[in-house]
């Protein structure tokens, strides 16, 4: 009886670390979504020219990390008619 009693606390504290964690992973995920969503922002009216230079401004600075990368037409052309 008194391990029957043990291994129910155990499994309540069990349920409740797992409740809490989850709780704690949702309240990270929407304060790192915030924090995007205000990093992005500015970025939001900027015309698509723009972003697409600022984008392969970056791309070129990170070059040397970067080993392959490949634009097919359909990409290139998307990226190009902003679509």
């Amino acid at each position: 009886e008194n391990e029957l009693g043990t291994s129910i606390a155990l499994e309540q504290g069990r349920k409740e670390l797992v409740d809490l964690e989850g709780f704690n992973n949702l309240k990270k995920a929407e304060f790192e979504a915030k924090a995007l969503t205000a990093k992005l922002g500015p970025y939001k009216e900027f015309p698509h020219q723009s972003l697409l230079a600022l984008s392969l401004k970056e791309l070129a600075q990170n070059a040397e990390k970067i080993g392959n990368l490949t634009f097919t037409p359909e990409i290139l052309a998307s990226i190009l008619n902003g679509k």
